[in-house]
């Protein structure tokens, strides 16, 4: 296999994985990370206090429409929403609706929210565009409904939510709002005051093209207060100088984004740390309504000139559209810049180093980053493309191109479906090199292979498919609900990324109970145990 050099590449498409950093940003952080290297992190967080308890939180106050006081920053939108999900206090029997396309990281918290208040998670009915039936949620909520979490974005396959109609539903009840916004900000306007949202929160990475390590949270007065009895919002923190990037990363995107992060009362070099002169931030000088070109930061000859996100993703989808044998993944009435496909006869990893032979980086999704989406599809990987606003119209005739030429070439090879809860190399090695036979396609499937010791009986986890009801061993059989009724998530649930060993986890999986003892639609995890009391 050729290895893939990254400054090979000509043009960016994962934007929504992890979008490349300016000039600027890569320096702040390598700059900054050299700083606390040698004089160690308090050095550095003294040295960067104005940004970090000044700058910083006022720019990402004017990013979001928030009040800075009520804006924090951490290692990520999933770390800010793991610390609220530890301390809500809810009561037994509330229920917790969740969005379709809500991410494993979202889902965990839930679970670890449901062990430990036993309230009832129910994934909320999908409409026809893939997104949440906001008429569903009207006609069925009510006072039990004490929490509703929806993306902004979809991860997976880029539909926006409606998650401004939600919050004009959820005004007058009790319940709190908490939104996804780490595939949103960056690419689309957003606003809490308009959102109505109780907690928001997001990525500084991807679409903002700040650092990994970063992110940010704004939590809403209700929501102290809903906190304050169980100790308050928990403490958050973040490495310094991915902080400093970030502030760094929201001058640079106040010139070319959707929300202008710079205001008035923002200093021209507010991102500069303790020496302005040396550049420890943004660089002396550099003003927020400043050109590119004058404010050290290149993003190439085209910067300025391409297209806003959503013309782009609307080229996007045709070049997708216009290349033979592929498939849009979702063809939701709310497009943004992502845009997912799968394709009949090459798969997408082989895809995606074609694309990147032909230097155009995408990303690659698999179906346990969306499990209560994509297995219902039948859909396991497929290929992620996403603009930025330094993508270029001539970006995406590149990528259409080049895509015509790698399904050309493609060469696909019979892949046996894996399940998630084995170690895929292990697991590869033991079903051998044959073509898999159609019923080891089948996700639903019950098979046994052979590993190199004994039998094994693999049990796959069903599709959790939308108006069907489940719950737990040792309870009868679910019946069947009629279609559009909310799905309460399944008290046992996949294991995202296995942390036990190979031989321990075919150990673990080979000594599960038969399929007839489990309802249909349970998800077994590694450890085998129900999240509570069951």
């Amino acid at each position: 296999m050729n290895a893939i050099h990254l400054d090979q590449l000509r043009v960016d498409l994962n934007t929504a994985g992890a979008a490349a950093l300016s000039p600027v940003v890569a320096e702040v952080m390598a700059r900054w990370t050299r700083v606390e290297d040698q004089e160690g992190p308090l050095v550095v967080q003294e040295r960067l206090a104005d940004v970090l308890y000044g700058d910083l939180p006022r720019r990402l106050g004017v990013l979001l429409g928030a009040p800075a006081g009520d804006v924090v920053v951490c290692g990520g939108g999933a770390q800010a929403f793991r610390a609220v999900m530890s301390r809500l206090p809810l009561n037994p029997g509330e229920r917790v609706w969740v969005s379709p396309h809500a991410s494993p990281a979202q889902l965990s918290a839930l679970v670890a929210l449901r062990a430990r208040t036993r309230c009832r998670i129910e994934v909320i009915a999908q409409g026809p565009e893939g997104e949440v039936d906001v008429a569903w949620m009207a006609r069925n909520l009510d006072e039990d409904v004490a929490l509703v979490c929806l993306p902004y974005v979809s991860a997976v396959c880029g539909t926006v939510q409606p998650v401004h109609e939600v919050g004009a539903l959820l005004g007058g009840h009790r319940c709190l709002y908490a939104v996804d916004a780490s595939h949103a900000v960056g690419q689309l306007p957003v606003d809490v005051r308009l959102v109505g949202c109780d907690l928001l929160t997001g990525d500084g990475w991807r679409f903002l093209r700040g650092p990994h390590g970063a992110g940010f949270a704004y939590t809403a007065p209700r929501l102290h207060e809903v906190l304050a009895p169980q100790g308050g919002m928990p403490p958050l923190s973040a490495p310094a100088p991915a902080l400093a990037a970030l502030n760094a990363a929201l001058t640079h995107h106040a010139t070319t984004g959707t929300n202008p992060a710079a205001s008035p009362g923002l200093s021209s070099d507010s991102g500069t740390g303790s020496n302005p002169g040396s550049g420890d931030g943004v660089g002396a000088g550099t003003n927020p309504s400043t050109d590119l070109s004058t404010a050290g930061i290149d993003t190439g000859s085209d910067a300025g000139t391409g297209a806003e996100i959503g013309q782009l993703a609307f080229l996007l989808r045709a070049a997708v559209c216009s290349s033979p044998g592929t498939e849009l993944i979702a063809t939701g009435g709310r497009p943004s810049g992502i845009v997912t496909f799968r394709h009949a006869r090459v798969p997408a990893a082989v895809l995606r180093r074609l694309l990147a032979d032909r230097g155009i980086l995408v990303g690659k999704i698999v179906a346990d980053e969306s499990p209560l989406y994509l297995p219902r599809r039948g859909i396991t990987t497929a290929v992620r493309v996403s603009v930025s606003h330094d993508t270029t119209a001539g970006d995406i005739a590149l990528f259409a191109s080049a895509l015509h030429d790698a399904i050309a070439q493609g060469h696909p090879q019979p892949t046996p479906h894996i399940p998630s809860s084995v170690d895929a190399p292990f697991a590869a090695s033991a079903l051998g090199t044959a073509p898999a036979p159609p019923s080891l396609r089948t996700p639903s499937a019950r098979r046994t292979v052979s590993a190199p010791r004994a039998p094994v009986t693999l049990h796959a986890v069903p599709a959790l498919p939308t108006g069907a009801e489940f719950e737990s061993a040792p309870l009868p059989a679910p019946v069947p609900a009629p279609v559009g009724a909310c799905v309460p998530l399944p008290d046992f649930v996949p294991v995202w990324k296995p942390v036990v060993s190979s031989a321990e986890s075919l150990r673990l999986v080979s000594s599960l109970p038969s399929s007839s003892r489990w309802p249909a639609g349970a998800a077994v995890g590694a450890d085998r145990r129900p999240l509570h009391g069951a």
